[in-house]
């Protein structure tokens, strides 16, 4: 009825979110002329209330993860939307069957010349939402990113963790933070550290080179830096 309603025919930001509260059948046959729109601001509408529409038809996750697919070379805005919606979801839709699937989508997402920190931001996101559920492959992804970025997009990454999530990310993250040291990235280094606040404990290696940044460190403003990461945590 909504989507029928003759107000709603100007409003397509409107009307569209409206599709995502069908099964996925349906939705995909109301959205799929605004999912080829060339107005990018209509796909990504489309592609919100599409992934959407998997909360209400769960077995479905994987025709969502195979259209994502097929999306590689589409505009940041797009890609945006589409990791987004894979955020939004509950983690637990997402079986091992579905985790090559996902790896594709950030990979297309790093392989992209115009990736923004905000898309960055969406996929670290995604990463720490299924820690609980897929560790090796969260600390596996997450490793991924910070790596071949050289840093992280959100400095509110691991809010809410418990200090095993952080036991389980340290192996993978660890040697990120070693080829930071060498690359004189102190700073960042510190960065991080700050990001897992009281949970810093639970990240032996980290929590050690923090205290050597503190007596050691040539950049007077990251030995500043780890010495309050340590007063405070």
């Amino acid at each position: 009825r909504n989507w029928a309603l003759p107000i709603h025919a100007t409003r397509p930001g409107v009307r569209l979110r409206h599709a995502g509260l069908l099964p996925w059948d349906e939705a995909r046959a109301l959205l799929d002329p605004f999912l080829r729109d060339p107005d990018a601001t209509l796909r990504c509408q489309a592609l919100t209330a599409l992934s959407g529409s998997i909360r209400f038809d769960r077995g479905r996750v994987g025709d969502l993860l195979s259209f994502i697919g097929a999306r590689g070379n589409e505009q940041d805005p797009v890609r945006l939307a589409m990791i987004e919606g894979l955020a939004r979801l509950p983690p637990s839709l997402y079986g091992p069957d579905t985790l090559a699937a996902l790896t594709l989508t950030v990979r297309q997402a790093l392989n992209a010349a115009d990736l923004s920190a905000g898309t960055v931001q969406a996929a670290e996101r995604l990463a720490v939402r299924l820690l609980p559920f897929h560790p090796d492959w969260s600390a596996t992804t997450l490793a991924r990113l910070m790596r071949e970025r050289g840093t992280f997009a959100s400095f509110r990454l691991f809010e809410g963790l418990s200090e095993r999530d952080v036991s389980r990310l340290g192996p993978s993250l660890w040697p990120v933070v070693k080829s930071w040291a060498t690359r004189e990235r102190d700073h960042r280094i510190v960065q991080l550290a700050g990001l897992f606040g009281r949970r810093l404990r639970a990240f032996d290696d980290l929590a050690g080179a923090i205290e050597r940044l503190a007596e050691a460190s040539g950049d007077q403003y990251a030995a500043l830096g780890a010495l309050s990461v340590l007063a405070q945590h």
